[in-house]
């Protein structure tokens, strides 16, 4: 017996002392810093970026853009307008016991027809593809908060805060339905982090990425509201998700899932030379593009604080293939103003980015383009 226990009291000290040698012998490393993204595995290697362009490993793996990748592009006032009531100014509302708001949402339709929720003024911009104003569209909810137009011109606008439903309006205003926010696989309305739709149906996005088929652009409520793993793409044929890995170290994860098998098209890490602050934009192209943009920022020293601040220096908009190469990177002007808002930046068919840039005088709707 005494034998016996001095042979396990030797056995768990020569454990022990493998364990103490291998843990002494590896480096630290934060667990946030080396979680791979889903999909990724820990052992993909990083490559290092060279003064070419970005460095990217086929399919999944790691992209790094250099600063020198990012270009300040031209840029084109579709419309401009300033704060105000008017038929061709926008509505600003300066609480003081809740965020300020101006404009929450932009959207645009197949026909290139850009639309602007205003729902401080309780309507709905209109503008044709040439930015000539058209006549407005009023809305009927008590917080409308996000804006999205379906393949077949009908308008979707989601309250998830207090009538908590999607509005069915056609193109020219008219009441379809109203499509419920919370239910089946999202509880409370509050969850919501916009509304999307694709020939198929109706999308409300959820955390994480995952979205919620509430309905079809006719105004039909689904009652089985089924789950999509992200968002569907322009065209339909794909869903795309994106997350944050790290916001100090630029580090985010785009990931494009083949629709009809549910087979993964792309998964991969891309890294920002400065700090995300958030990304507003995950959008495609009727050629299945995808437009990815991220708000980074710079630490400014504030000499009344004696402390760094983090202000937004840019917004780093990223042309990817439909496989997630990169094709350009964009550097656009930051938004400074603190007005809350859902969805700044909207695709269109033909590839051209519209970018809601507020300023002090008003709203600047600017084209870019990644060709």
């Amino acid at each position: 017996m005494r034998k016996r226990v001095l042979a396990i009291a030797t056995l768990l000290v020569l454990v022990a002392g493998v364990l103490f040698l291998t843990r002494g012998s590896s480096t630290p490393v934060a667990a946030e810093d080396s979680r791979p993204a889903p999909g990724e595995k820990a052992s993909t290697p990083s490559p290092v970026a060279s003064a070419g362009g970005p460095s990217q490993t086929p399919q999944t793996g790691r992209v790094v853009i250099p600063p020198s990748e990012s270009k300040t592009p031209s840029e084109r006032v579709f419309f401009q307008g300033s704060w105000g009531s008017g038929e061709e100014q926008f509505g600003r509302l300066k609480a003081n016991e809740s965020n300020p708001e101006a404009p929450m949402s932009i959207a645009a339709d197949r026909q290139g027809n850009v639309y602007v929720l205003d729902q401080v003024n309780g309507r709905i911009s209109r503008f044709d593809k040439s930015g000539k104003v058209l006549p407005p569209i009023p809305v009927t909810q008590q917080v409308p908060r996000d804006l999205e137009i379906s393949s077949t011109g009908t308008l979707l606008v989601m309250d998830n805060l207090r009538d908590n439903t999607v509005a069915v309006l056609d193109p020219d205003g008219k009441p379809l339905g109203e499509l419920p926010v919370p239910g089946k696989n999202l509880e409370k309305g509050g969850q919501a982090v916009g509304v999307f739709a694709d020939s198929s149906g109706v999308y409300v996005e959820r955390g994480q990425g995952m979205a919620v088929r509430v309905g079809d652009a006719a105004g039909n409520i689904d009652p089985q509201r089924p789950l999509l793993d992200g968002r569907p793409s322009r065209d339909g044929a794909s869903l795309l998700s994106m997350a944050v890995i790290q916001m100090p170290a630029g580090r985010f994860w785009v990931r494009s899932l083949e629709r009809a098998t549910g087979q993964m098209k792309f998964m991969r890490e891309y890294v920002l030379p400065t700090p995300i602050v958030r990304l507003s934009l995950l959008d495609s192209d009727a050629t299945g593009r995808i437009y990815v943009a991220a708000h980074v920022a710079r630490e400014q020293f504030d000499p009344a604080t004696k402390a760094g601040q983090w202000m937004e220096e840019s917004v780093q908009l990223l042309c990817l293939s439909p496989m997630g190469e990169v094709q350009k990177v964009l550097s656009l002007p930051p938004n400074t103003l603190a007005d809350e808002s859902v969805r700044d930046l909207t695709v269109r068919d033909d590839g051209l980015v519209l970018y809601m840039h507020r300023t002090q005088e008003g709203v600047q709707l600017l084209q870019y383009s990644c060709g």
